[in-house]
């Protein structure tokens, strides 16, 4: 059912403060879903499940400047403001909050939030200043909008686990709850940039996913070493051309520090450019859930296993016949030629039959197979080796004598 209740939206930071204290004043619980816009069903699945925990839910619609670096996609970013706004309207959301960036950053503002250590990690090596800007925002809409939770999702894992550190220095009352990353039919992790990828660039794409199955079935059946792993999740992502590796990482859970040997509980994450596309995806593995998982442990199936050929027909085994033939008959010739005959000339007569006994064969007739018989001493060489050798020198001399 299509809940058709109207939607506040609300620009100003005074208009979104007195909506929250009147929420309040009723007794009603305030929960924020922070966004950017070009809201997917990843956002979406944050706010149903705020639905059901808050009377109040709040989404905020705000591209922040302060996370973005000197040159990546602040302009270009996808925005979809009236779009966002009926989705919205159809979960029952009571306001949607869109500030604008000179009411967030009023002139003259020197003011950060920066979350120690956790920022340095992961996606802050390769963007230095992006997790101060995203501390700073959310401090602020927190203060503007004073919810009782706040929602994010398991996809920017280091983005979580920064907020919540932030409301524990902070001495923050607020909940942080998350939900695991949505995707799409093919396994590619939600998110607004994702329509950055052309078709060709899809299987590039994909890899991430992929790379996160390899790396559960390599650690249920047994592999512990962190460099052999990633190794392996390097080979998954080379596969594809395009996929440009930023990082592997198979991490500490909570402090992301890099791992030598995987733990009970480790966090592998991945960041890969698929041309204009900067993608992240991640999985959480349990040692204790992967060892019950049998899926996880049968033998990965052969590439492209060949199915058995059908039997041939009397008329396909005919012509292989024939063809064997014609293949072998200038083989044996000229086996014939170059070893046999000579053997046969050098050989002593064939022995007498035994009485009440066909006669043997001469060597000759028996069919011969180079190729398949032992190497054996030819009944000339054994002949010629059993007569004594004539000191023919010594013969000239007696008969001079």
């Amino acid at each position: 059912m299509k809940n058709t209740a109207s939607i506040k939206v609300i620009k100003g930071i005074a208009e979104m403060r007195r909506f929250s204290l009147e929420a309040r004043k009723r007794g009603a619980k305030i929960a924020l879903v922070p966004t950017m816009g070009a809201l997917h069903a990843g956002h979406l699945a944050l706010v149903g499940a705020a639905r059901q925990k808050a009377a109040a839910v709040v989404v905020s619609i705000f591209v922040n400047p302060l996370q973005f670096g000197p040159r990546e996609d602040l302009s270009v970013y996808p925005r979809d403001l009236a779009g966002d706004i009926a989705k919205l309207q159809k979960l029952g959301v009571a306001a949607v909050f869109i500030p604008e960036a000179a009411e967030i950053y009023p002139p003259g503002h020197r003011t950060h939030v920066e979350v120690d250590d956790l920022s340095q990690r992961l996606c802050g090596r390769a963007r230095p200043t992006h997790f101060r800007g995203v501390a700073t925002v959310v401090a602020k809409l927190f203060a503007i909008v004073q919810p009782h939770q706040a929602w994010f999702g398991q996809k920017d894992y280091q983005q979580l686990l920064i907020v919540r550190k932030m409301v524990r220095d902070l001495n923050s009352e607020i909940e942080i709850f998350d939900l695991p990353t949505v995707r799409e039919a093919d396994g590619l992790a939600l998110s607004s940039r994702n329509s950055y990828l052309t078709p060709e660039q899809r299987p590039a794409a994909l890899t991430l996913q992929q790379a996160l199955h390899v790396a559960a079935r390599i650690m249920a059946k047994g592999e512990r070493s962190a460099a052999k792993i990633a190794s392996n999740l390097r080979e998954v992502i080379r596969t594809q051309p395009g996929a440009e590796i930023e990082y592997i990482s198979i991490c500490h859970p909570e402090t992301l520090h890099e791992l030598d040997t995987i733990e009970v509980r480790t966090l592998v994450a991945l960041a890969v450019r698929v041309g204009r596309a900067r993608l992240i995806d991640n999985a959480l593995f349990d040692l204790r859930e992967l060892s019950l998982r049998a899926d996880l442990k049968k033998p990965s199936k052969p590439a492209a296993a060949a199915k058995p050929a059908p039997s041939p027909s009397p008329s396909e085994r005919a012509g292989a016949k024939s063809a064997i033939k014609a293949a072998v008959k200038p083989v044996v010739k000229t086996a014939e030629k170059t070893s046999v005959k000579p053997v046969v000339k050098a050989a002593a007569k064939p022995l007498a039959p035994v009485a009440g006994k066909p006669a043997a064969k001469p060597a000759i007739k028996t069919p011969v197979k180079p190729a398949t018989r032992p190497a054996a001493k030819s009944p000339a060489k054994s002949a010629a080796s059993s007569v004594p050798k004539v000191n023919v020198a010594a013969r000239k001399k007696a008969a001079r004598r």
